[in-house]
């Protein structure tokens, strides 16, 4: 539960800090290699997010219909490899989405008018 807050709190602030800077200031322009980190890091951030809520729920799942072997079903030997399985999960899932991106060509204005990248 630990690791999905903090995994809730980095995908916040992947997105805040800029939303307000583009808020108060008139120029909104954002650099090709910030919008792309910043696109990396929200998809890392909610995919893994997902990943996570998966795992939550078959450890709520095991704790429910297996409650004598609960301790033993979700050892650290097991719930380790979930987190880290969804770290990497989200972070190729984030690496494909943003290559795939930033390799279209674009024939317009290379300004982008949002808050969000």
């Amino acid at each position: 539960l630990s690791v999905l807050s903090s995994v809730d709190a980095c995908y916040s602030s992947v997105i805040i800090p800029n939303m307000l800077v583009d808020f108060m200031s008139k120029n909104k322009a954002i650099l090709l290699l910030g919008c792309a980190t910043q696109m990396f890091l929200a998809i890392t951030f909610g995919t893994t997010e997902c990943f996570l809520l998966a795992a939550m729920a078959y450890d709520r799942y095991v704790a429910i219909y297996n409650p004598l072997l609960y301790s033993v079903s979700m050892s650290p030997r097991v719930y380790v490899p979930l987190i880290i399985a969804s770290y990497v999960g989200g972070i190729c899932h984030a690496s494909a989405h943003t290559v795939a991106t930033f390799n279209l060509c674009f024939c317009a204005s290379n300004e982008i008018r949002h808050v969000f990248c």
